[in-house]
């Protein structure tokens, strides 16, 4: 897991494989203040794209926190914005795709859309990854 994110962070760029931030704090409250419940029709759309790449800076800057052992403000932000519940929502929604449409088209995305074949099937793990993060924080335990 850690391999892989750090090979995300060198594509990057140096500065973000050196341990600079992805993001600064304000910027990520703002993005998951903005984070909305995604419903199964928006899957692969732009929206959905869009949302699915704000996850995953989100989710980089997360891990690069808890690597560096610093302040974790992305799971204080998801916490304190109640975007658990959300990610929660999306990890149903994604897998309900999964289970009843994604058989349905997965022939024809993988020969027009594969990158999109690709991102739907990642996503699942980003947002497992944040949650992840979010259950084994230090607040969450203690408001559990």
């Amino acid at each position: 897991r850690h391999h892989r994110f750090r090979q995300e962070m060198t594509m990057m760029g140096e500065e973000g494989a050196r341990g600079a931030p992805i993001m600064m704090q304000n910027e990520a409250e703002r993005l998951v203040e903005e984070l909305k419940p995604v419903k199964l029709e928006e899957i692969g759309t732009k929206s959905w794209t869009k949302y699915h790449q704000t996850l995953e800076r989100l989710n980089m800057q997360a891990q690069l926190c808890v690597m560096q052992q610093s302040d974790e403000f992305v799971v204080e932000a998801l916490i304190d914005h109640e975007k658990i519940t959300l990610l929660i929502h999306d990890l149903i929604v994604t897998e309900a795709f999964k289970e009843n449409i994604m058989p349905k088209v997965a022939d024809e995305l993988a020969a027009t859309h594969y990158v999109k074949l690709y991102l739907i099937a990642y996503h699942e793990s980003i947002v497992i990854s944040l949650l992840e993060k979010a259950f084994y924080t230090a607040t969450a335990v203690a408001a559990g």
